[in-house]
């Protein structure tokens, strides 16, 4: 409802539909039935909350003994499970000799389809991960509300005089952007600095 509204006023509405609904007519019949399974589904969710809880540990565990998780980890916005999922999609960093080489994996190579004086759209190919590519996503999503470097670079792509980007296509380039960052930062063994911003 604060979603629907835009926050406005959100809270007396709500209390006002709470206040009707208990005095409307409604079916009685099955509200034992009704209950149960309430209670049923409300056990159901605190049972899987408690294991993602448990499955999070793990991964912050493992990421810990990891040499490159340190360093990924480092950047403001990637926090341990997001580093766990990468690594886990990526494997051995070691093995990519390039950046260009995990954007090929998560299937996140530009193409287009034109003929004779036609140009297409450009867009990504999409044959690779879609787990990683997902994680790529949210990774440069979160790196926007953390990271006051990529916030900027962000901006620049989307305000840009010359072709500026819509804001799927800004996502798309900060992700490629964090993937040359992460990869830097893992395969040299550093740390980040703001100052930086490596390309």
């Amino acid at each position: 409802m604060k979603k629907s509204t835009n926050g406005k006023d959100w809270k007396s509405r709500a209390q006002k539909i709470y206040e009707s609904a208990k005095k409307s007519i409604g079916v009685r019949e099955g509200q034992k039935s009704a209950k149960i399974k309430l209670r049923m589904l409300l056990e159901e969710i605190e049972f899987l909350t408690s294991q993602i809880e448990e499955l999070e540990k793990e991964m912050e565990e493992l990421v810990e003994e990891t040499e490159e998780g340190e360093y990924i980890k480092s950047v403001p916005g990637i926090g341990p499970i997001m580093t766990a999922v990468i690594l886990g999609e990526i494997g051995d960093i070691n093995r990519f000799k390039s950046w260009k080489e995990i954007r090929k994996l998560a299937g996140l190579n530009l193409y287009e389809i034109s003929s004779g004086e036609h140009k297409g759209k450009t867009r990504i190919t999409k044959r690779g991960r879609p787990l990683l590519r997902k994680i790529i996503y949210l990774m440069a999503q979160t790196t926007l509300k953390h990271n006051h470097e990529i916030r900027k670079k962000y901006e620049q792509l989307r305000r840009r005089e010359k072709n500026p980007l819509k804001v799927v296509q800004a996502l798309i380039a900060i992700g490629l952007k964090m993937i040359r960052i992460v990869f830097k930062l893992a395969k040299s063994k550093i740390k980040y600095e703001p100052e930086k911003v490596y390309v």
